[in-house]
């Protein structure tokens, strides 16, 4: 019967390993993946070997190149799901060889593309694993099988044990899955280095030293600390001792003798006691062993406790989803991570909305440990829509914070005004549809709204003229401009925008805005794009790069129109540390508010129409005392100031009327300035 065993990975983080040697990998093929450019990343890159494919110093990180396939279903897609054939690596290892663990290194860690989860079987010289023998006997006469998970890391060696001696000479490593959906990318697999450990003893265990451990003390009172064998035989651990200034607080939780195999690092739990103890803790973890090199090795502990007075500590984020109608009451949990009873004295709010909110209860007292909660209530009628500003002040006997602020985050939905279309004038490689997806689909309905998707089908990016690795700005490449049309004249104060992706640079950083009224036109489509004619204000913003969170900006001018044009004049790229991209600009949602404030009379025509005279109207947003004058274009690049003057009135509109018209123009353009 065939065994499957699934073990968890292993790291030299916290394991003071010395070098090890690898055995040699003397052949490698893929039988049914189809391999991606190998000009630069060639399959024996995997098998590159120690001093090359990675250090031959610990922790052994990798050196080399990678290998990657091609991508079968184009991009975005999962190459394990387009891939007509199974995922096999075969490693040929020249002999029949006893093996202990297999050694892994990832492929890049800003992409998807790397292994995940994979599969590992044997087989031995006589039963042949060669592709093309047609004799692959895998699982034959080794009957174990391993499940293994590798992390997206692509400098450290990841050791996976297989917890017993395996002999063969043939290794089949199949993927089952890699980082697609979780990271950018995943339509290709990728992998930097595989290798095999020799063990650093023959016929003996031996005891792999580890680093001195900073404990959490304040999270638990267990804690596992980790100790590995690279002999070749087990380890049996027959003692652990504490010493030091608090060794007597410690203790061992896991049974002795403890058995260690080749190449597993043992967990070993032990147990802290905090009774009446504050401030820094310190001891020595003494493990005695079979080892007959070193018998004993010491663990250095560490770790901090709070004063033992009173510490009020917030527990949870303080995020509230409100309700617009009916009372409701909302739990703030605290809790004590002192050494003695904290005494709350009171509870106060402050804040815009502070109004809207009371305090309902909060406790007294809170014994050493223990958590509770202070309660607020809201009341939608006393509030506006929108992200909240309250601040809870707790008094304490906290010896370090007498007034400790909690500020509560949250707030009521808000409307958003439909978007009928959106134009863009680039080549896209996610739809620019996924731009208005709106609320409910693009955003969350309720407050803070964020972001409800990522990835193809939930963004929007352009493709990149200047290939994968270039900047999308280089080589005098236009900006990407996107036009909305919100379907009718409406009034803006201010526009939300939701950000690309965390993984890449891709996502729009710097753009403007300029407007055209419903009369002016501003569907590229129709030929009569008159964006800042009327509606002079164009502000300029930066975008959140986060892909999550909702960026709004407020415009200093309120403005009345139907069509908004994006110019998007910069990306991320270099400006997020490591992260790649930067090739492509992307936007993940834009949406505008409902605006409830009062219109800026210096930002809308109304209409603009021809008398029975021949005279042209214009009317305008205006207000009372303000003069006004009018501009006249004909190409809508140069513009005559007309002798004409007006004062606004008490209506909210006034008029401006064009006597001298000028019969012989197939058209006039017209803006309204205030000199």
């Amino acid at each position: 019967m065939k065994k499957i065993t699934i073990l968890s990975i292993l790291t030299c983080s916290s394991l003071l390993a010395p070098a090890l040697t690898f055995f040699p990998v003397t052949d490698i093929a893929t039988p049914n993946m189809l391999e991606g450019n190998q000009a630069g990343n060639p399959l024996s890159n995997i098998i590159e070997g120690a001093g090359f494919g990675f250090d031959t110093n610990e922790p052994h990180t990798r050196l080399g190149g990678t290998w990657y396939t091609d991508a079968p279903g184009g991009f975005p897609s999962d190459y394990i799901v387009s891939n007509p054939g199974d995922e096999i690596i075969i490693l040929d290892l020249g002999a029949d060889t006893t093996l202990y663990e297999l050694s892994y290194w990832g492929y890049s860690d800003t992409n998807g593309n790397g292994l995940r989860d994979f599969e590992v079987r044997f087989a031995t010289a006589a039963e042949g694993g060669a592709p093309g023998l047609g004799d692959e006997e895998f699982g034959t006469s080794i009957t174990s099988t391993f499940l293994f998970a590798a992390e997206n890391d692509q400098a450290n060696r990841q050791s996976f044990a297989f917890g017993e001696a395996i002999t063969a000479r043939y290794v089949e490593i199949k993927a089952l899955t890699n980082y697609f959906d979780i990271i950018v990318g995943g339509d290709r697999l990728g992998i930097g280095e595989l290798s095999f450990a020799e063990p650093s003893a023959i016929g003996s265990p031996d005891i792999v030293p580890t680093e001195a451990q900073n404990l959490d003390l304040q999270s638990g009172s267990n804690f596992f600390i980790p100790v590995l064998n690279t002999g070749d035989t087990n380890l049996s651990i027959s003692a652990i001792e504490f010493t030091g200034p608090n060794g007597a607080v410690f203790s061992t939780v896991t049974p002795l003798p403890a058995e260690v195999f080749p190449f597993l690092a043992r967990p070993i739990e032990i147990q802290f006691d905090r009774t009446g103890l504050s401030g820094p803790i310190s001891a020595t973890m003494v493990v005695t062993s079979d080892d007959p090199d070193q018998p004993t090795i010491e663990i250095p502990l560490s770790g901090t406790l709070p004063a033992l007075g009173p510490d009020l500590v917030v527990t949870s984020p303080t995020a509230v989803v409100l309700a617009e109608t009916g009372l409701q009451s909302f739990p703030i949990p605290i809790a004590n991570g002192g050494g003695s009873d904290l005494a709350i004295s009171g509870v106060t709010l402050s804040g815009a909305d502070a109004s809207a909110f009371s305090v309902t209860s909060f406790p007294a007292t809170v014994t050493p440990g223990m958590e509770a909660e202070i309660v607020i209530a809201f009341d939608p009628n006393l509030a506006g829509s929108g992200a909240i500003d309250l601040t809870l002040a707790v008094a304490s006997n906290d010896l370090e914070e007498a007034v400790t602020e909690i500020i509560i985050t949250g707030g009521l939905a808000e409307e958003f005004l439909p978007i009928t279309e959106v134009l863009t004038n680039t080549v896209n490689f996610y739809d620019q549809i996924n731009l208005i997806a709106g609320i409910g689909v693009g955003f969350e309905t309720s407050a803070p709204h964020n972001s409800i998707g990522g990835g193809g089908a939930a963004t929007w990016v352009t493709d990149a003229p200047n290939g994968g690795a270039g900047d999308y700005y280089e080589n005098d490449q236009a900006n990407p401009v996107i036009i909305i049309d919100l379907g009718a004249n409406v009034a803006l104060g201010e526009i939300s925008t939701w950000g690309y992706a965390a993984g890449n640079t891709n996502g729009a950083k710097d753009y403007t805005l300029r407007f055209a009224t419903e009369a002016e036109g501003g569907n590229p489509e129709l030929g009569d794009e008159n964006f800042g004619n009327s509606i002079t204000y164009q502000p300029a913003f930066e975008a959140a790069f986060d892909p999550l969170a909702r960026d709004t900006e407020i415009f200093e001018q309120a403005v009345v129109a139907r069509y908004v044009e994006m110019t998007i004049t910069d990306n991320w790229r270099d400006l997020q540390g490591a992260l790649p991209g930067g090739d492509r600009v992307g936007l993940g949602e834009i949406a505008f508010p409902v605006f409830t404030g009062s219109v800026n009379p210096l930002l809308g025509i109304v209409s603009a129409t021809k008398q029975e005279n021949g005279d042209f109207a214009v009317t305008f947003y205006s207000s009372q005392g303000v003069s006004y004058e009018l501009d006249r274009s004909t190409d809508g690049l140069t513009w005559e100031r007309l002798a004409i003057s007006i004062t606004g009135s008490d209506d909210d509109t006034s008029i401006i009327t064009d006597t001298n018209t000028l019969a012989d123009e197939r058209a006039v353009l017209y803006r309204v300035v205030q000199p």
